[in-house]
């Protein structure tokens, strides 16, 4: 509370709200079509979404926990 400036009220439930974004990342895995099937004129073909890079994730300094996660994962996941 004393280091981000947050009311004491959102720092208790800042961690409850942490695995909540954790858990919709966790959801959004277990159905996104990393892979899909496509078809072109030269016949089958993959649709692969993948990483490619570096990830820049800029967070404000009042609630960096949450606001983290919710970038920070969908990079891990992906």
């Amino acid at each position: 509370v004393e280091q981000v400036g947050i009311p004491h009220g959102f720092a208790k439930g800042a961690p409850g709200y942490a695995v909540s974004a954790l858990t919709a990342c966790e959801d959004l895995a277990a159905t996104f079509p990393f892979v899909e099937p496509r078809t072109s004129y030269a016949g089958p073909a993959f649709l692969y979404r993948e990483p490619v890079g570096v990830v820049a994730a800029i967070a404000p300094w009042n609630a960096p926990l949450v606001t983290m996660l919710n970038k920070v994962a969908p990079a891990l996941l992906a």
